[in-house]
C-alpha cells in the first residue's frame, strides 16, 4: 500500500460514509488499480461488519491492566484494538452523492416494477445473462447476488438479482440517445437508486433495504464495468466482496 496518498482519517471516513464525493471518486479509482490499498479497505468494511453483528446486550469482559513497559507484540495488539474501537463507532449514514443528472434517475415505472418484483415469489429456476451484457456476470457474482430475471419491458431489459435475507436488486439497461452522465446514486435506509448513462444506453440500478455500502460498492463497479467492458481487476472482486452484508429486510 506504500505510495498511495490517502491516510488513516481518509479510510475511515470512506468507511464511515464522511467522505467528500470528489475524493471518494480518487479513492475508488485508485482501489481499482491498487490490491493493496483495497485489501486494507476491505479489512475496515469487514470490522465493521464483524463489530455490527455482535450482542449488544453481551458485555465484554474487563481487560487487566498492561504492563508498565509494552514489547513491540503488545503494542502492535492493542493498535488492532483501538481500530476495532474505531470501526465500532462508525455508523454508515450514506454514500456520498455525486452531481445528479435529470435524465438518470428512476422513473416510477421502474420503481413500481422493481416493487412488483421484489414481492413475488421467488422463482424456481435461474435465468441467462444475456451475452451483450456477459462483462456484468462476474461483477455480480462476486456480490452474492443471482441472476433470476432476464426479461424485456416497458424500462427495458429488466435484470433481477436474488441473494440472501430477500436481498434483491434489480438493474434496468434501455437505449438512450443522450451524452454520457456521471454515475448518480441516491442512498436512505429503505430505497437505493443508482444511474447513468454511457455508450448509448442507459442503467438504472433499484435496490430495497440493502447495506448502502453494499449497493454503493455494487453500482461504483458496475458503472466502471460498463464503460470499459474489461474483466473485474482482482482489487475491484475483493472489495465486492467485503461489501457482502446482508440485507435489512
Amino acid at each position: 500500500m506504500a505510495g498511495h496518498s490517502f491516510s488513516s482519517e481518509t479510510l475511515n471516513a470512506f468507511v464511515d460514509g464522511a467522505l467528500p464525493p470528489a475524493r471518494t471518486a480518487d479513492l475508488l479509482a485508485a482501489m481499482a488499480h491498487d490490491a493493496s490499498l483495497a485489501r486494507h479497505v476491505a479489512m475496515l468494511q469487514r470490522l465493521k461488519t464483524a463489530v455490527g453483528t455482535l450482542d449488544d446486550a453481551v458485555e465484554p469482559p474487563p481487560l487487566p491492566a498492561p504492563p508498565a513497559r509494552k514489547p513491540a507484540r503488545v503494542r502492535h495488539a492493542l493498535a488492532v484494538a483501538a481500530l476495532l474501537a474505531l470501526v465500532a463507532g462508525m455508523v454508515w449514514h450514506s454514500q456520498p452523492r455525486m452531481p445528479a443528472s435529470p435524465d438518470t434517475s428512476p422513473p416510477a415505472t421502474a420503481l413500481a416494477a422493481h416493487h412488483d418484483w421484489a414481492s413475488a415469489p421467488a422463482p424456481q429456476t435461474r435465468a441467462r445473462m444475456p451475452e451483450t451484457f456477459a462483462w456484468l456476470t462476474p461483477v455480480m457474482h462476486a456480490t452474492g447476488l443471482q441472476l433470476a430475471r432476464a426479461q424485456q419491458g416497458p424500462n427495458g431489459l429488466h435484470l433481477g438479482f436474488i441473494g440472501a435475507n430477500a436481498c434483491r436488486l434489480s438493474l434496468f439497461i434501455q437505449p438512450h440517445d443522450q451524452p454520457d452522465t456521471a454515475l448518480d446514486m441516491q442512498l436512505d435506509a429503505h430505497l437505493q437508486q443508482a444511474g447513468w448513462t454511457t455508450s448509448g444506453l442507459q442503467f438504472r440500478i433499484i435496490a430495497l433495504d440493502m447495506d448502502l455500502s453494499r449497493f454503493a460498492t455494487i453500482a461504483t463497479t458496475a458503472h466502471a464495468k460498463s464503460r470499459d467492458h474489461l474483466p473485474a481487476s482482482a482489487a475491484q472482486i475483493a472489495l465486492i466482496n467485503a461489501a457482502r452484508l446482508p440485507c435489512l429486510a
